[in-house]
């Protein structure tokens, strides 16, 4: 998981709002729903690829993946969810 002061101040660059890290848990959940081929990005692609860690909106919706150890934060690029905490 990133934990660097450098990475904190990360926001959405649709909704210019803060985001937070995926709990571990998330991650698993995310990757659930990867594997059985119904996450889309916002353009209704399937995501196929799993993800190591991501970057959720406020109101966990969308996740910014994190891949090769670097966020994604393209809009184009992210996935979109319906998070529990």
């Amino acid at each position: 998981m990133l934990t660097s002061p450098l990475v904190s101040p990360l926001v959405c660059p649709q909704a210019h709002e803060p985001l937070q890290v995926a709990s571990p848990e998330q991650v698993v959940q995310v990757n659930q729903g990867i594997e059985a081929g119904t996450l889309t990005t916002p353009s209704g692609a399937v995501v196929r690829d799993p993800i190591e860690s991501g970057w959720i909106n406020s109101a966990g919706t969308r996740l910014y993946p994190v891949r090769d150890g670097l966020p994604i934060l393209l809009v184009s690029e992210s996935i979109e969810v319906l998070l529990s905490e």
